[in-house]
């Protein structure tokens, strides 16, 4: 829910000891808007170029699942 507050998607109010929820309409709309052009971009995608590691043994100590 941080992330999502953080990037704008989802906005926060606290009402006494609770805190409500709401999509943010603005970032939901161009969201929304952008989703068509992730799709045309879907024969050029790289996701599954990219080598990664699964589990900590393939990666390594000390590094990310991309190997780094």
């Amino acid at each position: 829910m941080k992330i999502l507050i953080e990037a704008g998607v989802v906005d926060a109010r606290r009402e006494g000891l609770w805190t409500k929820y709401s999509i943010n309409d603005d970032t939901f709309n161009r969201i929304m808007d952008f989703m068509p052009e992730l799709y045309k971009l879907k024969d050029k995608c790289i996701c599954r170029q990219i080598k990664y590691c699964k589990t900590p043994e393939e990666c390594g100590e000390g590094k990310d699942p991309f190997g780094n």
